[in-house]
């Protein structure tokens, strides 16, 4: 098998990332705190909506107008709010990925030649495209996602406690079921993403090994075999993709299930408490607005740990990378012989070693023997 470079840790992966980020928690701290905010104002939406139950009910024409236009200015201070916190969170995670492009390029750069030798230069190749495409893709949709829906779970559950204390008790039906569907998720998917990301990285590999030494390969007819070698590891990608959708489709059912479960009790909760004149039609409407506004990012929470995850894999990837660069750099690196001019042309500065010195080398291509116990001198200046 191809070595491959290292893989960090989530421990040292987490640890790498938290440093990078402490330069900008401010700005971070600032997209966040827009982000609850701007979710704060959204929910003026089911507070109005339930309030005109209730103005509907008494025939008040000027509370119809109250309430309509209260919705609509939490609704345009929200987008407002919301756009704000994007475009923050996004500069924050944009400045952070362009660091982890430099630092990943000068680790590459940094790898000592006996330990690049052995690598293959797709793996270097997957681990400086691909997962940065990952982790770009990441910072692109789920993680300013996630900071929102974060901020809606807890808006919400505020807005539910301000209506009556009973109604978030509703949510502590569903919180053992997505409880179970975290857990039991969380224990499979991180190993099968590991897996479809080095499956990934052996496809370039096998690719770009295979263009690269084309005319070797046509040399010795051995077109089938690397067609068949490609094809076996672009079937490993697949086995891996299925494998994690499989888990996905089962993670989606049990939130379904949570969900079903919260939407049953929260009207069995509200029948009651209207029917015991606790609380009115209006705030009942209005529980259950937001209990349905509640599973939209609390499910979106739960459905972008699949994008997080794929980013997670990548990111361990890519501090592996960092981190066998930086070691190499930071133990310190052999000297570097310096050319001098001359008129016979660009020789070391130490005469006495030759430029190449080859011993008894042998080259397979393949099962095909291209050389065999080949020696050779080239001296200095001679090339």
């Amino acid at each position: 098998m191809t070595p491959t470079l290292p893989l960090a840790t989530p421990t040292n992966a987490r640890r790498w990332l938290v440093s990078l980020l402490r330069p900008s928690r401010g700005r971070l701290s600032c997209a966040l705190l827009v982000c609850v905010l701007a979710e704060l104002a959204a929910l003026s939406l089911p507070f109005a909506l339930g309030g005109l139950v209730d103005a509907a009910g008494l025939a008040d024409r000027r509370e119809v107008i109250g309430f309509a236009a209260f919705a609509l200015g939490g609704l345009l201070v929200a987008a407002v709010l919301a756009t704000a916190g994007a475009m923050l969170l996004t500069i924050v995670l944009e400045s952070a990925l362009a660091q982890i492009r430099s630092r990943a390029l000068s680790a590459a750069l940094g790898l000592p030649a006996e330990e690049a030798a052995t690598v293959s230069a797709g793996e270097l190749t997957a681990r400086g495209v691909d997962d940065v495409e990952a982790l770009r893709e990441a910072v692109g949709g789920p993680i300013p996602q996630l900071a929102s829906s974060v901020a809606a779970v807890a808006a919400s559950l505020a807005a539910l406690a301000t209506i009556h204390p009973a109604f978030v008790l509703v949510c502590l039906l569903t919180a053992p079921v997505h409880a179970i569907a975290v857990r039991t998720y969380l224990r499979r998917a991180p190993r099968l993403y590991d897996v479809e990301r080095a499956a990934v990285a052996r496809r370039a590999s096998g690719l770009y090994d295979a263009l690269h030494s084309r005319e070797a390969v046509r040399a010795y007819g051995s077109e089938q075999r690397a067609s068949a070698l490609f094809a076996r590891r672009s079937w490993a990608v697949v086995r891996a993709a299925l494998s994690i959708r499989v888990v996905q489709s089962r993670f989606f059912l049990r939130l379904g299930i949570a969900e079903m479960l919260g939407i049953v009790g929260l009207l069995v909760l509200a029948l009651v408490l209207t029917r015991a004149g606790v609380v009115a039609v209006g705030e009942a409407t209005t529980a259950m607005l937001v209990m349905l506004a509640l599973f939209a990012p609390l499910s979106g929470l739960l459905l972008i740990t699949d994008d997080l995850l794929a980013a997670g894999s990548a990111l361990r990837r890519l501090v592996g990378l960092v981190d066998a660069g930086e070691r190499h750099t930071s133990a310190g690196q052999a000297p570097v012989r310096l050319l001098e001019r001359n008129g016979a042309g660009a020789r070391p500065t130490d005469q006495a070693c030759p430029a190449i010195d080859l011993a008894s080398v042998t080259v397979y291509l393949g099962n095909a023997t291209a050389l065999r116990d080949v020696s050779f001198t080239i001296g200095a200046g001679q090339v």
